[in-house]
């Protein structure tokens, strides 16, 4: 795994894995996690400095994710969430969950996170300490295309064809909608819009209060770049759109190939050739 710096393209640092990735790697308080069948990984994001290399007892069901002190590891053998010190290695606690975990942890802050199952999500709080308990259940039925972090909540898409707005810190549902279709991917947070897209439609959602502001058919939401809606549209092209009153912005004729990294940054991978470009608005 190589890391590159996105202002000239020389290589930041690279590890070497100990086998394919258990999803995308994950980066949070500057640590960059890894997970690979039965192997553990943190470095330091900036240098790619190994922090913590380590077998597990079990293979990962999920991404590993780090809060800068510990990391959270989702295991496949009992549903288990093993919870280790970045610094030394030893477990500070663990949890079994009742039910699988269909992605890995979000954090909502730095002492919270919200947990995927297949039987919906689960709180959990660290507290001054380092130990950990479950402070509430929220059943959803199971979660699909994983979780959203937006500021203090959390959006998930459900396999009941719904999606929620669950606060982080009560599970409270702040709001719900059902598209009417499950969602292809997660959904994409943009300003004060929510962009979710089903097999058929874009939808646009009011990120306070849940009401759909616009609908397109047949494009899908790709990702936030500098406060614009990147949409794929039915060509496979990309564009880009006003996030809070859909008026296209550019008309695309981009390659499915191109890529945003950032809020400012957006790579183009054509012909075994990675190319970074800054976008200006």
């Amino acid at each position: 795994m190589s890391a590159l710096r996105l202002d000239d393209g020389r290589l930041a640092w690279f590890v070497q894995l100990a086998g394919p990735l258990v999803g995308p790697p994950t980066r949070e308080a500057g640590h960059v996690a890894f997970g690979s069948h039965d192997h553990l990984l943190v470095v330091d994001a900036r240098s790619g400095l190994r922090l913590l290399q380590q077998r597990l007892p079990s293979p990962l069901a999920a991404a590993p994710r780090s809060d800068g002190v510990r990391v959270f590891v989702p295991l496949l053998v009992d549903n288990r969430m093993a919870v280790i010190h970045v610094d030394s290695g030893m477990q500070a606690w663990d949890v079994r969950l009742p039910a699988a975990f269909t992605s890995g942890p979000v954090f909502v802050d730095g002492r919270l996170m919200v947990v995927p199952c297949e039987d919906g999500l689960r709180g959990f709080v660290t507290d001054t300490e380092g130990r950990g308990r479950q402070a509430w259940v929220r059943p959803t039925g199971r979660p699909v295309a994983g979780l959203v972090r937006d500021g203090g909540r959390v959006l998930v898409s459900t396999a009941g064809l719904e999606l929620l707005a669950v606060e982080g810190a009560s599970g409270r549902v702040a709001w719900s909608l059902l598209p009417g279709e499950r969602l292809a991917a997660a959904p994409v947070v943009v300003g004060d819009v929510v962009a979710l897209g089903t097999a058929t439609s874009l939808q646009a959602v009011d990120r306070i209060r849940g009401g759909v502001l616009w609908a397109r058919p047949a494009e899908q939401p790709v990702a936030a770049l500098g406060g614009m809606l990147v949409v794929r549209r039915a060509d496979g092209a990309l564009a880009t759109r006003d996030a809070a009153t859909g008026a296209l912005l550019d008309g695309g004729g981009r390659p499915t190939a191109w890529h945003p990294l950032d809020a400012r940054h957006v790579a183009d991978v054509r012909g075994g050739e990675l190319r970074v470009w800054t976008v200006a608005r």
